[in-house]
């Protein structure tokens, strides 16, 4: 069940980009290094909801991968683009698990896995990999734009709405970001922070569809909250 904000206006256009991008490079090096997976924080575990383990579950530790393992990785990783590029689908889902099976912390591999899942209504299973890909690198900007859709999909607005912050923090110039950000703050009806966002992503969009859209609710909002000069006085 979504949850529906309350007293929110809500636009009729989808948001942009829906279907998660995917990553065309790996992050997976045959080189050794420390395990780096850490437990998600107690926030990302609610959001797990259904792919939670059971609090009673015993984890053991796993060990660091071998030069060999992420090897073996990458090599996995090269197969799941090129079965993405033959329009594979199946191919590509499990290369990407081939590789996750020897490196489940790389964030190339868990953005690209969590976009299968996305993109077959699988919304859970892609949060999951978000959370691992964002867990391992928390400033890429494509694990925090994904991550943000697929939290938009299950109804976690408040927290979708964060990551879709954070991305436009760290790319001020990614399109994608900025319009369902602006979106999802009209959605909440957050109005001058939405016409604020509108504006900046007009800036980089003006010929698009997507920009036609954002005209639109642009010129829906400033009926609804109309930008106030105020004169300076001179003391």
């Amino acid at each position: 069940m979504i949850t529906i904000f309350p007293n929110a206006t809500y636009p009729t256009f989808p948001s942009r980009n829906a279907v998660a991008r995917r990553q065309c490079t790996s992050d997976v090096t045959p080189t050794v290094r420390p395990d780096t997976h850490t437990a998600e924080s107690r926030s990302e575990k609610d959001l797990l909801m259904a792919t939670q383990f059971p609090t009673n579950a015993v984890v053991l530790p796993r060990p660091a991968p071998t030069a060999a393992d992420r090897n073996r990785a990458a090599d996995a990783f090269a197969l799941s683009l090129e079965c993405a590029a033959a329009g594979d689908i199946a191919g590509e889902e499990a290369a990407l698990r081939a590789a996750l099976d020897v490196v489940p912390d790389d964030p190339a591999a868990n953005i690209n896995y969590g976009n299968c899942m996305y993109n077959s209504g699988r919304f859970q299973e892609a949060l999951a990999c978000y959370n691992s890909a964002v867990g391992t690198a928390s400033t890429n900007v494509l694990a925090l734009f994904n991550r943000g859709n697929a939290l938009e999909e299950l109804g976690f607005f408040a927290e979708a709405i964060a990551d879709w912050t954070a991305a436009v923090a760290l790319a001020p110039d990614c399109g994608d970001a900025l319009y369902n950000l602006a979106r999802a703050l009209s959605r909440d009806g957050r109005r001058r922070e939405a016409l604020r966002h509108w504006t900046k992503y007009l800036a980089l969009d003006r010929t698009s569809a997507w920009a036609s859209r954002a005209r639109q609710e642009r010129k829906r909002l400033l009926k609804l909250e109309p930008l106030q000069i105020v004169s300076r006085k001179v003391a």
